[in-house]
């Protein structure tokens, strides 16, 4: 571990962070992001299969990706168009 860590200092990477303020010095942000998605999983039990792995794997990179850039109904309504590309129209 020490000599890994030693390349990444001699690389003058492993404490960029002090001279860079845009670098963050902890993963907490990573961590948190991933959290929802680790509960849901293993709550859910979808990862007993491959392909509720890969499916669950898809949704979540979908949602996050949607999430990012809509919110409430208009996040709803994308979704439901993901899932119903055409959806019925209401009399």
């Amino acid at each position: 571990m020490l000599d890994g860590l030693g390349g990444c200092n001699d690389a003058w990477s492993l404490l960029r962070f002090l001279d860079d303020p845009s670098i963050e010095p902890t993963n907490n942000r990573a961590e948190r992001a991933l959290r929802p998605a680790v509960i849901a999983r293993k709550v859910s039990h979808c990862t007993k299969t491959e392909r509720g792995t890969r499916a669950f794997e898809a949704w979540t990179n979908v949602l996050a990706t949607l999430s990012r850039t809509l919110a409430g109904p208009e996040l709803l309504d994308a979704v439901v168009r993901l899932i119903h590309p055409v959806a019925p129209r209401l009399a």
